[in-house]
């Protein structure tokens, strides 16, 4: 929102809830799924998965086929 007729502008509540959301998603989820494509885990996996770990293995490895089908990782 502009303040008066200056160049300066206040954000608004749901803006900065919004970007805050962009933010976190960017770190907490997608750096680490980019990082897990580029770099594979090796070794053994977990014995005792959450679902939230299988959704996110799914989740990479399709990532993963999907920028191999487009060109974008080797």
């Amino acid at each position: 929102m502009k303040v008066g007729s200056s160049g300066h502008y206040q954000p608004l509540s749901p803006g900065l809830k919004t970007v805050a959301a962009l933010v976190v998603l960017r770190e907490k989820v997608i750096e680490p799924l980019l990082a897990g494509i580029a770099m594979p885990r090796v070794g053994r996996r977990l014995k005792n998965w959450s679902s939230i770990d299988q959704h996110y293995e799914t989740f990479r490895l399709d990532l993963r086929s999907l920028l191999q089908e487009l060109g974008v990782a080797a």
